[in-house]
Protein backbone atom coordinates (compact mmCIF):
# COMPACT_ATOMS: atom_id res chain seq x y z
CA UNK A 1 0.00 0.00 0.00
CA UNK A 2 1.40 3.32 -0.88
CA UNK A 3 1.57 6.67 0.51
CA UNK A 4 -1.07 8.22 -1.69
CA UNK A 5 -3.70 5.33 -0.53
CA UNK A 6 -3.27 6.07 3.38
CA UNK A 7 -3.65 9.65 2.80
CA UNK A 8 -7.47 8.72 0.84
CA UNK A 9 -8.07 6.05 3.39
CA UNK A 10 -7.28 8.67 6.38
CA UNK A 11 -9.42 11.50 4.91
CA UNK A 12 -12.29 8.83 4.43
CA UNK A 13 -11.99 7.86 8.53
CA UNK A 14 -12.03 11.55 9.42
CA UNK A 15 -14.97 12.66 7.22
CA UNK A 16 -16.94 9.69 8.36
CA UNK A 17 -16.33 11.03 12.27
CA UNK A 18 -17.22 14.39 11.47
CA UNK A 19 -20.76 12.76 9.63
CA UNK A 20 -21.49 10.36 12.54
CA UNK A 21 -20.32 13.13 15.68
CA UNK A 22 -22.79 15.45 13.40
CA UNK A 23 -25.76 13.28 12.89
CA UNK A 24 -25.05 12.39 17.09
CA UNK A 25 -24.97 16.17 18.31
CA UNK A 26 -28.73 16.42 15.87
CA UNK A 27 -30.66 13.44 17.09
CA UNK A 28 -29.20 11.67 19.79
CA UNK A 29 -27.73 14.68 22.11
CA UNK A 30 -30.59 16.78 20.32
CA UNK A 31 -28.32 20.00 20.73
CA UNK A 32 -30.71 23.38 20.23
CA UNK A 33 -27.98 24.56 17.25
CA UNK A 34 -28.37 21.54 15.84
CA UNK A 35 -32.17 21.14 16.37
CA UNK A 36 -32.74 24.16 15.16
CA UNK A 37 -31.09 24.39 11.74
CA UNK A 38 -33.73 22.98 9.71
CA UNK A 39 -32.29 20.02 8.30
CA UNK A 40 -28.65 22.15 8.19
CA UNK A 41 -26.71 19.22 10.11
CA UNK A 42 -28.25 16.34 8.85
CA UNK A 43 -27.62 17.79 5.22
CA UNK A 44 -23.69 18.12 5.87
CA UNK A 45 -23.84 14.79 7.21
CA UNK A 46 -25.04 13.64 4.23
CA UNK A 47 -22.92 15.12 2.31
CA UNK A 48 -19.88 13.93 4.08
CA UNK A 49 -20.92 10.49 4.30
CA UNK A 50 -20.50 10.78 0.42
CA UNK A 51 -17.64 12.42 0.27
CA UNK A 52 -15.62 9.60 2.99
CA UNK A 53 -17.31 7.13 0.65
CA UNK A 54 -15.66 8.19 -2.24
CA UNK A 55 -12.65 8.79 -0.71
CA UNK A 56 -12.84 5.18 0.02
CA UNK A 57 -13.18 3.81 -3.14
CA UNK A 58 -9.93 6.78 -4.22
CA UNK A 59 -7.72 5.25 -1.93
CA UNK A 60 -9.12 0.97 -2.59
CA UNK A 61 -8.29 1.78 -6.50
CA UNK A 62 -5.35 3.69 -6.21
CA UNK A 63 -3.69 1.05 -4.39
CA UNK A 64 -1.00 -0.61 -5.37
Amino acid sequence: MNGQALVYFGISGGTLLLALSLLRKRYVEQDHTAVTSRGGYTMFAILMLIFSIGAFFAGYFSRS
